[in-house]
């Protein structure tokens, strides 16, 4: 199975196992947990009403587990928060799930993101770096967040190698290739370049989205 399919077989899962136990937080904090990587990933993009549908999904789970609040829910309510731009309550809200599991890699993979959001790109590397000693078998999430801490911090040389290592993952998110062309850009490097914007384009345009334009990334980067 893909990741989407491996998703949307765990989200079905986890409904069986709210329906056996409406009153099991964890499971309502993993539901909300997968729903909300569809919420962020391509998958649903032609599916008319899926992003929607995942986002309303995500968010009845969340409030859920919140009645029995666990490390899971906290993290992905502080996910949820920062891409909302409430980054203060979004630090909060992982405090509290690391308070609750201090050593779930998890749990330091969304502190990441959170820092990387609010340009804290030093400290998300250092809670990367933490998080994959924890978890040798890391997932391709993890070498994602640590290929764009450190593009910025400028370390472009170490960011492209990252990438390389996700990329020979076969990884099916287009974002992966606009990070590499622009690292591969301020290296001053053009080999490469051109195959990257084919990849970017073949796996953007089967996920219903626009092919790359500079116009669409010079606000991103």
């Amino acid at each position: 199975l893909g990741p989407e399919e491996e998703t949307n077989k765990a989200i079905a899962l986890f409904e069986q196992a709210i329906a056996l136990d409406p009153e099991y937080g964890r499971a309502h904090a993993a539901l909300a947990a997968a729903s909300w990587r569809i919420v962020q990933s391509t998958w649903e993009s032609t599916t008319e009403g899926g992003y929607q549908r995942a986002f309303d999904r995500m968010q009845v789970a969340l409030a859920k587990a919140m009645r029995q609040p666990n490390a899971l829910a906290h993290a992905v309510s502080a996910e949820v928060l920062a891409k909302q731009g409430r980054y203060g309550e979004a630090f909060a809200e992982i405090g509290r799930a690391m308070a609750l599991a201090p050593n779930d890699p998890d749990i330091y993979l969304s502190k990441a993101r959170i820092l990387n959001a609010t340009g804290r790109a030093a400290e998300a590397e250092e809670s990367l770096r933490w998080a994959m000693r924890l978890d040798p078998l890391y997932s391709t999430d993890y070498l994602r967040a640590l290929a764009i801490s450190l593009f910025h911090q400028q370390r472009y040389e170490e960011a492209v190698g990252t990438l390389e290592r996700l990329l020979a993952l076969q990884t099916d998110v287009p974002e992966d290739y606009s990070t590499l062309i622009a690292s591969l850009g301020h290296l001053g490097r053009k080999s490469g370049i051109p195959e990257a914007i084919k990849k970017f384009n073949e796996v953007a345009v089967s996920a219903g989205y626009n092919t790359i334009t500079v116009q669409m990334y010079g606000g991103w980067w």
